[in-house]
């Protein structure tokens, strides 16, 4: 009985992230395999990039990024494990997929932007808490294989962020 608990939690640690409780990228790699024998086609992979953790690391201690990250998670999962996955990519990067419709990833991803802003309008964080995105949508007539999937919309999201650092600089 003690040797199948240890076991069990040994799967555990192999598939999730201790800080966030979230699915890992290991985890992401199995869900992957899962839409492919299952022949999911139609899905929209998107990347995120949290801003500011190292401002909330260096200026406020890892505490403060710990809970930056926990939060970012918080959030991910209450919008994004329904209707496919989402799983901390690693660092200050995560990643959701979400099958079918496009719109019901839209609308998902929409909630979760709000979600951020609101932690903006809370004060729990001394600076902003905001996440360069990437989105890249994949159909039943036209598949993306979703590991091809997930380094475009990591390549949308690069370009999202530098047009996110062009605006706060001619903001300053």
């Amino acid at each position: 009985y003690t040797e199948r608990i240890e076991q069990e939690q040994l799967m555990i640690l192999a598939y999730k992230d201790a800080l966030t409780d979230m699915p890992n990228r290991r985890d992401c790699y199995r869900e992957i395999e899962q839409m492919e024998e299952k022949n999911i086609h139609a899905f929209s992979m998107i990347f995120f990039d949290l801003n500011n953790l190292k401002t909330a690391n260096d200026k406020f201690g890892h505490d403060m990024g710990d809970k930056l990250l926990q939060t970012m998670a918080a959030h991910m999962k209450s919008h994004f494990c329904e209707d496919g996955f989402c799983a901390r990519w690693g660092g200050d990067e995560f990643v959701a997929c979400v099958v079918g419709d496009e719109t019901v990833a839209k609308d998902k991803l929409s909630r979760f932007m709000d979600d951020l802003e609101q932690e903006n309008k809370s004060g729990d964080f001394p600076f902003m808490v905001s996440a360069a995105v990437g989105q890249i949508r994949s159909e039943d007539d036209a598949p993306i294989d979703p590991l091809l999937a997930i380094r475009q919309a990591d390549a949308l999201m690069y370009e999202n962020k530098k047009k996110m650092k062009e605006k706060a600089r001619s903001l300053s």
